[in-house]
């Protein structure tokens, strides 16, 4: 089941991590981690619906923070001014 991601996701999504490949944890954060700090999950949950949002592929009729994460998808959005008063958002996964 494809579903925005929630604060409650928090330790599941601690445990994808811990799950991961140490080479895939290295490229999708360009760094060696072994685990997600709690500050740092925290971060990946708390989202700003305005600017970003993540949806998380869980187990079918999941609830959050009580399902495996099987993986992770992210959209940013961020405003930039080419003419002034003029809008653009680019959007980035």
């Amino acid at each position: 089941m494809i579903r925005p991601i929630l604060p409650e996701d928090e330790p599941e999504l601690r445990e994808l991590v811990r799950r991961m490949p140490s080479e895939d944890v290295r490229m999708r954060f360009f760094q060696p981690i072994r685990e997600l700090t709690h500050e740092m999950a925290a971060r990946l949950t708390q989202l700003d619906y305005e600017r970003e949002m993540a949806f998380i592929l869980a187990e079918p009729n999941s609830v959050a923070g009580k399902s495996k994460i099987w993986g992770v998808v992210r959209c940013n959005a961020d405003r930039i001014w080419r003419k002034p008063n003029t809008p653009f958002w680019l959007i980035a996964t």
